[in-house]
């Protein structure tokens, strides 16, 4: 049983814990992305179905250094682009609070080096800004 599998059992699991939560449910359902390296980064989108999340997530394989700045980035970015999209965030007219809707952004990781087009970095707070700052 590798750390990945580990990884997988546990995601799957907290899932499947969120789908049985009733309140959750009726209030307002949870969706989830799946974002993981090599490219394309979004493996499952906000908007695709839960199973094929799993199957996502089932398939998934270490193959070689992630980089871990880049896939938050790109997490925090494709947040914002659903949240844009649900009509919580406007361009020029803010966030409409009283449509807030939480989220979590869990990362599973080896605890080893983070990868950079720059080498390997011990940070994810130097790496998220010098990500941040090509934008």
């Amino acid at each position: 049983l590798t750390s990945l599998d580990i990884a997988k059992a546990c995601i799957e699991e907290y899932v499947k814990i969120r789908q049985r939560d009733t309140v959750a449910r009726r209030e307002r359902p949870d969706r989830y992305s799946l974002i993981a390296g090599p490219e394309p980064y979004v493996k499952v989108a906000f908007s695709d179905s839960l199973p094929k999340f799993f199957s996502e997530l089932k398939s998934l394989v270490a193959l070689s250094l992630t980089p871990l700045g880049l896939l938050l980035a790109r997490a925090f970015e494709t947040l914002n682009v659903a949240r844009t999209a649900m009509g919580n965030d406007s361009y020029g007219y803010g966030r409409s609070y009283w449509l807030s809707e939480p989220a979590s952004v869990i990362v599973f990781s080896d605890g080893g080096p983070i990868v950079t087009p720059d080498g390997l970095q011990d940070a994810v707070c130097r790496v998220l800004s010098l990500l941040l700052a090509g934008f």
